[in-house]
């Protein structure tokens, strides 16, 4: 990792609770919840108790494997025996949104791809019953002393609002 290895000073990352490595100091900015990710008309948007097999009924739009940012996203889909079909996959969350405003599919997503989009027609429903919390924060190679700037900048995301989170 580049950030052991002393190439960078600092890493913006979701972490769940317990994972952050022993060699890494963890400043938590916000926490965001896994949410799906439908129109405001989709039939699953006011669906009541709804689970991961009312998703596998629709078609589902998804970031590259690589950059997704739920944990165990695999194993859970696996877990629950979700026949899902995976039409598409990009690298662009501007995209996906675009997918989904357009009826083409639903996504599984983290609340902070929806920030600022009170009035875009998408509506998130947590799915906090399959896929936990993520907590976005920096991390830092531990016993390291941020430079002024380094410390300044970890300051201002951990006390002022320049992210939310969708509670």
């Amino acid at each position: 990792m580049r950030l052991t290895n002393d190439e960078i000073d600092m890493f913006i990352y979701p972490m769940n609770d317990g994972e952050v490595p022993d060699d890494l100091d963890f400043f938590p900015i916000v926490k965001y919840q896994p949410i799906l990710l439908t129109r405001k008309d989709h039939p699953l948007a006011k669906k009541k108790n709804l689970t991961l097999q009312d998703v596998a009924k629709f078609e589902l739009v998804r970031i590259d494997p690589k950059l997704i940012t739920l944990p165990a996203f695999e194993e859970i889909i696996k877990a629950h025996g979700l026949q899902t079909s995976f039409e598409f996959e990009m690298s662009d969350w501007e995209i996906l949104k675009k997918f989904v405003k357009a009826n083409i599919g639903v996504a599984i997503i983290s609340s902070i791809i929806l920030e600022d989009e009170e009035e875009s027609g998408l509506i998130g429903r947590p799915l906090t019953n399959y896929f936990p919390k993520m907590t976005y924060g920096i991390l830092v190679k531990k016993g390291r002393i941020p430079q002024a700037l380094l410390k300044s900048f970890i300051h201002l995301l951990t006390t002022k609002k320049l992210l939310s989170a969708q509670r």
